[in-house]
């Protein structure tokens, strides 16, 4: 179980001048690509089945067995803050972060273990950034499919006009494009079903 700490300010994977630039747009259309934006971000990160935004949290592990790791649910981990045992904290030497964002504890442990941390990007919209441009790069890429379709019939497939016509229409759900999907394939958490 995770419960969130510190909740990050924003989840927009770009900026609105991000944005305004790419689609060499004007101010006038700002409050709708701001929801865009928005819309955008929140596609992904469900997508991904994570949240990009840094954030602090504390993460519960109830363990029946004996162990001495623990896999942190997000990532990248940039601080661990504490770890607790039975509402018991662990000296820092009794537990390390490794490269690989787990905990590693130095004797194998039993019941309930809080670890306290900070993890995920730096956003855009701050010039400290840390999201990886390929994130970036996939919301504007999603941004610009959307903006371009404006006005179209969005389950419109295609439409042929030669002396009668045909019209095909998109059956269930739009699949990631590919070109965004293998971007954001690096940060894909599996799902639980």
């Amino acid at each position: 179980m995770i419960t969130v700490i510190e909740k990050a300010s924003g989840q927009n994977l770009t900026t609105l001048a991000t944005v305004l630039d790419e689609l060499d747009a004007s101010m006038d259309d700002s409050a709708r690509l701001d929801r865009l934006i928005a819309s955008v971000s929140s596609t992904i990160a469900r997508f991904c089945n994570r949240t990009f935004a840094l954030e602090r949290v504390v993460e519960t592990f109830d363990l029946s067995l004996r162990t001495d790791k623990l896999v942190l649910s997000r990532w990248p981990v940039t601080e661990v803050v504490s770890v607790m045992i039975n509402g018991d904290t662990l000296a820092p030497s009794a537990w390390k972060l490794g490269v690989d964002g787990v905990v590693y504890l130095a004797l194998p442990y039993l019941g309930v273990v809080e670890v306290d941390y900070r993890a995920g990007y730096v956003l855009p919209d701050s010039t400290d950034r840390t999201l990886p441009a390929d994130i970036e790069q996939a919301a504007l890429k999603l941004i610009n499919l959307e903006w371009s379709s404006r006005g179209r019939d969005p389950l419109l497939r295609s439409e042929i006009v030669e002396g009668i016509g045909r019209t095909d229409y998109q059956v269930g759900g739009v699949a990631m494009p590919a070109d965004v999907a293998s971007l954001l394939a690096p940060y894909v958490l599996p799902g639980v079903a």
